[in-house]
């Protein structure tokens, strides 16, 4: 079955998914989803979620870049997102990347450039963390996250100076890819946003390596198409919720799984499977049949539906 990405150009938490996909040599399907809610032709899939990106197969929906990059690698092993016996490493590097260095480069990125993005990007990324606008103050906020920003670029400077190609090594993995999609983003801002990254010409060098990657083989697809997808076929992954688990949830139990940060909607489904590091819940409707959402435990909390 084909990999389809749901997904818009400008994301760069989608760029990171697209330069895994490249990694790995795959060939995958594009729909174009809204870059701000509503999303009416995504949601019925993901049972709630409507970040960006998520990916399908069949019935089976991935959302989160850590769960889809877990799925991936389980796939197709080969090339790995992991050489060398970096998994472990590179997964906490993956973490940080997506959490702290995208919170200073997102935000660094907004108070240089905030003007490029129409009033109602900033009204919906204002709802999904719960705050309100304030570009004034988003604008001030600058220096304050140039100077994280410029901490954490000299941390990727301290890796690449004896050398090596990639963070980690010799071979790229997922540390880079993680690390360079919200500094490929910089570049949305232009000269007043990329003018950081000036003083660090290995780490410009190491983005531009990444970059080089591409997207793999990609061919446009319909967000109609997508749906007739899923609704053709019936979910392949097996159930499995261990009895007596940490939370105390059933196989089958309706549960919520919410974003601990920056999220709207729980999804909320039958428990299907759970994991320390996965959860997958079953849900139904009319557009696209009978689907399992999963999503990684690291940054979601999962618990039976109030």
């Amino acid at each position: 079955m084909d990999i389809i990405l749901h997904h818009y150009h400008g994301s760069n938490y989608a760029e990171k998914v697209r330069s895994i996909l490249a990694l790995k040599g795959l060939t995958w399907r594009s729909v174009i989803i809204p870059d701000i809610a509503p999303k009416p032709d995504l949601v019925p899939l993901t049972a709630g979620y409507s970040r960006t990106p998520v990916m399908q197969i069949g019935a089976e929906v991935y959302c989160d870049t850590r769960r889809i990059a877990d799925e991936l690698e389980r796939r197709y092993p080969m090339p790995t997102l992991f050489p060398d016996a970096t998994k472990g490493v590179a997964d906490i590097i993956s973490h940080w990347a997506d959490t702290h260095l995208t919170l200073n480069g997102g935000r660094y990125l907004m108070a240089t450039a905030h003007e490029k993005w129409r009033p109602e990007f900033h009204a919906d990324r204002a709802a999904l963390w719960g705050v309100p606008v304030d570009l004034d103050r988003m604008r001030r906020s600058g220096k304050r996250y140039r100077q994280q920003l410029v901490a954490q670029l000299e941390w990727l400077t301290e890796m690449l100076e004896d050398g090596r190609p990639y963070l980690l090594g010799a071979e790229p993995s997922l540390a880079d890819i993680s690390c360079r999609h919200i500094l490929w983003f910089l570049g949305s801002g232009g000269e007043p946003s990329t003018d950081v990254l000036i003083p660090f010409e290995r780490v410009r060098q190491w983005i531009e390596r990444i970059g080089a990657l591409g997207h793999g083989t990609v061919s446009d697809m319909s967000a109609h198409e997508a749906l007739e997808c899923a609704k053709a076929v019936r979910p392949e992954v097996e159930a499995d919720v261990e009895e007596g688990n940490a939370e105390g949830l059933r196989a089958g139990e309706i549960v919520e799984v919410r974003a601990e940060f920056a999220g709207r909607d729980p999804v909320v489904g039958a428990l299907h499977r759970l994991s320390p590091r996965a959860v997958a819940v079953r849900h139904s409707n009319d557009r696209v049949g009978d689907i399992v959402v999963h999503l990684p435990r690291i940054g979601y909390v999962v618990s039976a539906a109030r």
